[in-house]
């Protein structure tokens, strides 16, 4: 990670911020084009949204959370275990990108979930290939990514029920208890960032 440069996600956020909703939806038509459509539909989350629609969407995702919630109940699921993402620990320079697909932490976001991050392994070298049915914008930053992960932490995601905040504490101390992953990472890069 020598020579990295991070890159201000807040720099990304206030380009398309500012952009009128048909600029954003030009934009996102060159994308398709080009065949990036994970990217088309990001360009398009950015368009304002007036005070009516937000609240709509609020209402959906409430409606999701509730149903969602009931079902894990149903079901009785105490917790879910997911990786922390669908790929390797990000470099600086691809958090850009990146940072609109991380799909696991941002259930437990949306949803008021409690959770937390559990480190258990060492990534392997084998596991620095990354293949996906795209073939994308998105995919090409994955595979940088991943180049060169081998080494940095493995993780697991562990995501617990509304007011149940002991009980993922609990499961998280079981994990770590299973694993014993006690090395600490070389944080080296973080003088290159600073």
């Amino acid at each position: 990670m020598d020579g990295e440069e991070p890159v201000s996600t807040q720099l990304l956020l206030d380009f398309y911020g500012g952009m009128p909703n048909w600029a954003l939806e030009r934009c996102a038509q060159a994308f398709e084009k080009q065949g990036d459509h994970r990217y088309a539909k990001t360009l398009r989350q950015y368009q304002r949204k007036t005070l009516g629609e937000h609240y709509a969407n609020v209402a959906k995702k409430e409606i999701i959370r509730k149903k969602f919630i009931t079902l894990c109940k149903q079901k009785n699921i105490d917790v879910i275990l997911t990786p922390i993402m669908p790929y390797p620990a990000m470099k600086a320079e691809g958090t850009e990108l990146l940072h609109n697909y991380l799909q696991y932490p941002i259930l437990a976001t949306a949803f008021d979930l409690p959770a937390g991050i559990v480190i258990t392994r060492k990534l392997k070298p084998e596991e620095e290939k990354i293949e996906d049915k795209y073939d994308d914008l998105v995919s090409e930053v994955q595979r940088w990514n991943a180049k060169g992960s081998a080494g940095l932490p493995g993780s697991v995601h562990v995501i617990g029920m509304p007011y149940e905040d002991e009980k993922t504490l609990g499961v998280m101390k079981q994990i770590d208890d299973i694993w014993k992953f006690r090395e600490m990472p070389n944080l080296n890069f973080v003088k290159n960032c600073l």
